[in-house]
């Protein structure tokens, strides 16, 4: 814990340097007046997060506090990936204290969180999600060795010539939900300069090919031709097939994987294209999952049309969808499959990073 205080102290006087900028001289008022929709909502959004944030530097999970790694992880990034120079100094001290907290809740193997249920491999994805772009950011020496660990565990978790599920030591199961999260912390971890096995990508490929349909592009959960995973009587009566969850995934481990352009792409984003954002009103229409890693996948896929769509469609959703009232405004209800395990700050930091891209493409 010694080394976490000297963190959290090296961070207060150096700075994390993406999210811990010197203020710019510009008045903050004068920006805002100028900003688009989408920036103004992200800007409340942001407010929200920092006003919730606990005393500990973690953004509990209120539905589901086992997974408040996962919460703390995605509120984490949701601040650190803000490109906004205005609010970049405002986002310096949560970020420091969550990513405080994450490393707080390390064992000596790299596992970051509580080992409870089946699933918390998704706390550990988006631990060392977090924790790498927070090092790539900062380039702290401090953080350095935690990420890099964090890292390590990932790859160990990895299934020989394979992907990832939930168990460790691995047990020849994977999934494209689980993966999904693990390439996003590969990716990160690389472009910060951390120490990461190539072939892990590779192996993330090798099971993105077993699981898509070359006809039509669909990527399965954990076979062909399977779809978004639902939990009976608890998340069921969100029809799968209103998004394509999957899909999207397979798409932006391509892109990340430096394969992401071709006929199957095409395929792919066709299927993307036809399931929109679409905002519903209660909820079961809703899938910010999809949202997110459609938006990522988009953003990124060198076919200005269907960003163009996607990216109108989303903004309308989320103008719709987030909050305008009261001690929640600037949040965004948890009304989709997952929103019962992440609770709102789920909800919110999730789309808050949608925002983000929104806001980069203005």
């Amino acid at each position: 814990m010694r080394h976490v205080l000297a963190f959290a102290l090296s961070c207060a006087g150096l700075g994390l340097a993406a999210c811990v900028s010197s203020p710019t001289a510009v008045d903050p008022s004068a920006l805002e007046r100028a900003w688009s929709p989408t920036e103004l909502q992200l800007a409340e959004s942001i407010r929200w997060l920092i006003a919730h944030q606990a005393e500990d530097g973690s953004w509990p999970n209120e539905v589901a506090p086992h997974n408040t790694v996962a919460t703390t992880s995605l509120a984490v990034l949701a601040l650190t990936l803000d490109r906004e120079p205005s609010r970049q100094e405002s986002n310096k001290e949560p970020v420091v204290a969550g990513v405080k907290w994450l490393l707080g809740q390390m064992d000596k193997h790299g596992f970051v969180g509580p080992r409870v249920g089946s699933q918390y491999h998704y706390n550990q994805g988006l631990a060392a999600y977090a924790l790498s772009e927070a090092y790539g950011k900062s380039k702290s020496f401090l953080l350095r060795p935690y990420a890099q660990r964090a890292i390590r565990y990932v790859l160990a978790a990895r299934n020989p010539d394979k992907a990832w599920r939930y168990d460790m030591p691995p047990n020849g199961e994977n999934d494209t939900s689980v993966t999904g999260w693990m390439v996003l912390a590969l990716d990160a971890a690389r472009r910060a300069g951390l120490e990461i096995d190539e072939q892990a990508l590779a192996g993330a490929l090798t099971w993105l090919d077993e699981v898509t349909d070359p006809a039509t592009g669909r990527c399965g959960y954990d076979r062909p031709g399977s779809g978004s995973s639902r939990v009976a009587r608890v998340n069921d009566q969100f029809p799968p097939e209103s998004g394509e969850a999957l899909t999207a995934v397979a798409v932006l481990c391509r892109e990340l994987c430096a394969e992401g352009r071709g006929p199957l792409q095409a395929k792919q984003l066709t299927l993307l294209r036809g399931r929109p954002p679409l905002w519903s009103g209660d909820g079961l229409g809703n899938d910010f999952y999809y949202w997110y890693f459609a938006t990522r996948a988009l953003a990124r896929a060198g076919d200005l049309p269907a960003w163009s769509a996607w990216s109108r469609v989303l903004e309308t959703s989320l103008a719709d969808a987030q909050v305008r009232e009261r001690e929640q405004a600037g949040s965004f209800d948890p009304v989709d499959p997952w929103g019962h395990a992440g609770g709102r700050v789920y909800s919110t930091a999730l789309l808050t990073l949608c925002m983000h891209e929104l806001a980069a493409a203005h």
